[in-house]
């Protein structure tokens, strides 16, 4: 039985498809979980995958989200997001028809605010030292000593 390349090939690039797609879920899943796992409109919040992103106004709108997440960096993403409501499926179809109209004053200012903090750097849990070349990386106590600098002791 001879060994065949194009199977272990087709295993291999399908492992990475499903590896993509996982990390392209959990980044949506991260989305929608900074703007509240529930509904603008009706507050639904059952079932996260029910809910989809809706732009407020398509002409601000310079890709798909959705179809995007791994394209783009968590920065691109999140000014993109910043655009959009999170609404349930039902309500998506009755905004997209004009049966439900949202405008971008009607959105409170505190509805991004998870995801735009998520842009900010994590506070490290490390004081890191600041390399002073006087003082050669040494200690605030040894600082503070009257003679920390030697000079050096001269040769007779």
């Amino acid at each position: 039985m001879a060994y065949n390349k194009n199977k272990s090939r087709r295993n291999i690039d399908q492992a990475k498809a499903i590896a993509k797609a996982k990390e392209a879920s959990a980044i949506r899943r991260r989305i929608k979980a900074l703007l509240g796992n529930e509904c603008f409109v009706c507050g639904y919040k059952d079932c996260p995958k029910a809910l989809e992103l809706h732009h407020v106004d398509r002409t601000k709108k310079k890709f798909n989200i959705s179809m995007s997440v791994l394209k783009f960096k968590w920065p691109t993403l999140v000014k993109e997001c910043i655009k959009c409501i999170l609404v349930c499926n039902r309500c998506h179809v009755e905004v997209e028809e004009g049966i439900i109209e949202v405008k971008e004053k009607d959105i409170p200012k505190t509805y991004y605010k998870k995801l735009l903090d998520s842009l900010k750097p994590a506070k490290s849990r490390f004081k890191s030292k600041v390399y002073d070349k006087q003082t050669r990386g040494a200690s605030s106590a040894a600082k503070s000593r009257k003679n920390y600098r030697r000079t050096p002791k001269k040769k007779p």
